[in-house]
């Protein structure tokens, strides 16, 4: 018979743990495979970085670091300018920034870490994911550093460790009571990821107060430090007591003789009551060592400042070196002491005209109080407001009394406008209407206004004269000529070097000039005299007719009859033009060629008039057939054209010519 029971409570619990575990397992599985894809994804997206990275460095020698232990950091976003990379894109298929180094910017870092060795450090910043700073290095190798203070045997060991970026290079110094005792230079590493149990015997240097410094490098460039202190002293060892002759304050002196008691009232005794040293050294303190009957020794430290070492040569930025400028401005001062330290700066004007000014004064702001560290000291200078052209030379000065050289910058400040006036070489017009009938010169002077200052001086200036309204500074004329304009003001633009600049305009105001005549012509038609085109450059007011040289206006025809005729013009400068025309004689018409025979002009054999055609001396009428009528300006010029024109009683070349069968004018 078939069982038909169901399942226990048991067994339905049983079922469900098994599940959740398959379910909690097969989670961590598919979270593991998502974490590596994702991993795996973005060391892809930095490796193509690096590769682009070489591929660019390849082609482009000039962006490899120069020295060794220096880097370049090349952008992203130039390495796809470039095509040697396309778009990154992160696990969402956005685009990782490509920015700027200041927007955080993906880029690859390349190091220089031997002659031909280079790293290739990439950084990938992108919306869901950023190169993490133990990659590639991290932060440096790490370092372990141990003394051994055991007097009889002194010594330090350290390890080095870089899982990451491997080890290139390591390197140490000792101080000893603070003076750099020993320096190992850098010690090359053939890049290993460890350097173990590595021993330096302190046993020359012993006793004393030790610093060691230990620096180690990796391949991307990262370093790291560690320091460690130790006093290894005799403790046996005499006291110092009495020292002689020791400084407080900094010295250029050539030396100095330093004396030291001793006193070892509970061991062996001094091997000597007082010991006596002569220094030279250029430092702030020396150690002299006293021991006790048995050798053993104990450093004095005493303090002794010489420094005999001027500073070094200033370098000044001026960002207005070799230009002018109206304005008031400072420049930067750098100079380094490495002994006493710098402790102020001086100034002088060598060519100035004061000689107030050609002595050395302190910059007030730049002096140091008290004790300061050795090395570089930058000062900005008040700024200086005092117009002048000139140089200003500059020193350094230590704390114990040494100059260095001193350096030289221009100062170029100039203030002060130019100026200019205008003159006419004639104030009153000599026309009417305010007209000049003649050229009229105008005039620039120009100058450039100096400063109260003794050593102020004024720079260079640009200028030009001209009727535009506005200044171009490029035509650098003080005179112009006016000729036969009308109604115009003219203006001198000036400017300086500096950039000051002003303008100056006529005081006399606008200048209307005429310098031509009007031209006075007259013609005839049927029995009247009248004006012909009568023209005038500027404005024509008035004109006349009459048979007199006196010059009347308003008749502007009269009827012709046997006399002179004069035509009077006047402008609106009161200039004049004058025309005349005679009429005289009556018309007279011939046929005779004589004496100025047609030939060699002929008309296909034919002899000619200005009229008709004929055979030797036979008038022919009307012209035979086939014959044609001569062209006059063929056969014959204008000469034998007016012989044949005449005006009774004047030679062909009179200059008359005919009107009409009545009269002949010219």
């Amino acid at each position: 018979m078939k069982n038909n029971k169901g399942f226990t409570m048991v067994e339905v619990l049983a079922a469900i743990v098994i599940m959740g575990l398959l379910t909690a397992i097969a989670i961590v599985s598919v979270s593991t495979i998502l974490d590596k894809a994702e991993k795996n994804h973005y060391e892809t997206q930095q490796k193509n970085m690096i590769m682009a990275a070489q591929s660019y460095a390849q082609d482009n020698r000039n962006v490899l670091p120069k020295e060794i232990g220096s880097s370049k950091i090349i952008m992203l976003r130039e390495l796809q300018n470039r095509k040697y990379i396309g778009d990154v894109l992160d696990r969402s298929k956005i685009s990782c920034n490509n920015g700027t180094l200041d927007e955080e910017g993906s880029y690859v870092e390349i190091f220089r870490y031997s002659k031909d060795g280079y790293s290739y450090r990439p950084y990938l910043k992108c919306r869901q994911y950023e190169t993490a700073k133990e990659e590639y290095g991290g932060e440096g190798p790490t370092i372990t550093l141990n003394v051994d203070e055991n007097y009889n045997n002194p010594s330090f060991t350290f390890d080095i460790e870089d899982e990451t970026g491997k080890i290139i290079s390591y390197s140490y110094v000792i101080y000893k009571y603070d003076v750099l005792v020993k320096d190992s230079g850098s010690v090359p590493v053939s890049r290993v990821k460890k350097v173990e149990d590595k021993k330096v015997s302190l046993e020359e240097l012993v006793p004393g107060k030790f610093k060691i410094v230990l620096t180690a490098t990796n391949m991307y460039g990262k370093t790291s430090t560690k320091t460690a202190t130790s006093d290894i002293l005799d403790e046996n060892g005499p006291e110092c007591i009495n020292k002689q002759g020791e400084s407080t304050t900094w010295s250029n002196i050539p030396g100095l003789t330093i004396t030291v008691g001793c006193s070892d009232t509970s061991g062996s005794g001094c091997s000597r009551e007082i010991f006596s040293q002569y220094i030279t050294e250029e430092t702030r303190t020396i150690s002299i060592e006293i021991s006790d009957k048995l050798g053993n020794k104990t450093p004095c430290e005493v303090n002794t400042y010489i420094d005999r070492t001027a500073p070094s040569k200033p370098i000044i930025t001026n960002s207005y070196e070799g230009v002018w400028i109206n304005k008031n401005y400072s420049i930067n001062i750098k100079s380094t002491d490495d002994t006493a330290g710098i402790k102020h700066y001086e100034y002088r004007y060598p060519d100035s005209k004061d000689m107030a000014e050609r002595e050395w004064k302190v910059f007030e702001t730049s002096v140091r109080e008290g004790d300061h560290n050795p090395g570089e000291f930058s000062f900005d200078t008040p700024e200086f407001t005092q117009e002048r052209g000139e140089y200003i030379e500059i020193r350094a000065c230590d704390y114990a009394g040494n100059y260095s050289e001193s350096t030289k910058s221009k100062i170029m400040i100039d203030k002060s406008k130019p100026t200019c006036t205008l003159t006419r070489s004639n104030n009153s017009p000599d026309g009417t209407n305010n007209w000049y009938k003649t050229a009229v010169t105008i005039s620039m002077a120009i100058s450039d206004m100096r400063s109260s200052a003794i050593t102020a001086i004024a720079s260079p200036i640009k200028y030009e004269l001209s009727t535009s309204t506005s200044a171009v500074y490029d035509k650098m004329n003080t005179t112009v000529n006016v000729t036969n304009t009308n109604t115009v003001t003219y203006t001198g633009y000036i400017k300086d070097e500096a950039g000051n600049k002003s303008s100056c305009v006529d005081s006399l105001g606008t200048i209307k000039v005429d310098t031509t005549d009007p031209v006075c012509k007259l013609k005839i038609s049927s029995s009247t005299i009248s004006f012909d085109t009568s023209t005038d450059n500027l404005k024509l007011v008035s004109k006349g007719i009459n048979k007199s040289t006196t010059a009347e206006y308003g008749t502007n025809s009269l009827s012709i009859a046997k006399t002179k005729f004069y035509g009077h013009v006047l402008d609106d400068a009161g200039r004049v033009g004058r025309c005349q025309m005679e009429v005289i004689g009556t018309y007279s018409y011939g046929y005779d060629c004589n004496p100025y025979s047609c030939n060699p002009y002929n008309c296909n054999g034919y002899k000619c008039n200005c009229q008709i055609c004929y055979i030797g001396s036979s008038f022919e009428w009307p012209y035979p057939n086939g014959e044609v009528e001569c062209n006059c300006s063929t056969c014959y010029n204008t000469c034998y054209h007016t012989c044949y024109e005449t005006c009774t009683g004047y030679a062909c070349n009179s200059g008359y010519t005919k009107l009409n069968n009545t009269y002949c004018y010219k």
